[in-house]
């Protein structure tokens, strides 16, 4: 019985290695295996991860911690590479953002296109941190625009032309004062579960005036 013992122990003390070889060296190549067809339909927030963001003078600070001794996995374009390195801010490369509340789209991933998506691991206490100005923000927030304004059919269905012309008939409308919330989440996956998971941040404040601004500029410059 001893000698069962030991062998199972032994057996599980290799397992565990290679798990950590791989988490460690291959950031979940191989472990990522493993979650075949995951839930993306039931997605739990993650209090076992933490995505704040702070204010430090002009500038914005977002700080993701994994405190969880179990692994998350994230989507990003891989381009199946065997070893990858994340650095410091690779994670929140890829966070999305929910622009107000007047839309609801849940905490999914989006990506424009599937070729070279593969997962990555987010190993246990792993700290990942960036900085963003307030520039920066107002800039990849302004792409949602349209998302904040209240309309009378799917988004879906309007032209570029016509969203233009929406956005800049509401922006008459808007004063100094008028501001809105943004919420920046990461989507996940969990080992043990294989469902879908998030982290989302604190909600910061945006002028929405600098929104909308930002948008036209980048819009006439287009034309």
């Amino acid at each position: 019985m001893k000698k069962i013992i030991k062998i199972i122990s032994i057996q599980f003390l290799l397992f565990f290695i290679l798990i950590l070889i791989d988490l460690y060296v291959f950031r979940g190549y191989y472990t990522s295996e493993i979650i075949i067809n995951p839930n993306m339909w039931v997605d739990n927030q993650d209090y076992d991860c933490n995505l704040k963001i702070e204010k430090d003078n002009k500038n914005y600070i977002f700080r993701l911690t994994n405190k969880s001794i179990c692994p998350k996995y994230f989507t990003n374009y891989r381009n199946d590479e065997l070893f990858q390195k994340l650095g410091d801010t690779l994670p929140l490369l890829y966070l999305e953002k929910n622009l107000g509340d007047l839309y609801s789209e849940g905490y999914y991933p989006h990506f424009d296109c599937g070729t070279g998506l593969g997962l990555t691991s987010i190993n246990p206490f792993d700290s990942f941190e960036i900085r963003k100005t307030y520039n920066d923000i107002i800039n990849e927030n302004s792409h949602n625009l349209i998302k904040t304004i209240e309309l009378n059919k799917p988004i879906k269905s309007f032209s570029k032309k016509q969203i233009d012309s929406i956005i800049n008939n509401e922006f008459k409308s808007i004063s100094e004062k008028d501001s809105i919330d943004v919420e920046y989440y990461l989507p996940m996956i969990s080992f043990v579960s294989k469902n879908s998971l998030y982290v989302v941040s604190n909600k910061i404040n945006l002028s929405k005036k600098d929104l909308f601004i930002r948008y036209m500029k980048r819009n006439s410059t287009n034309h």
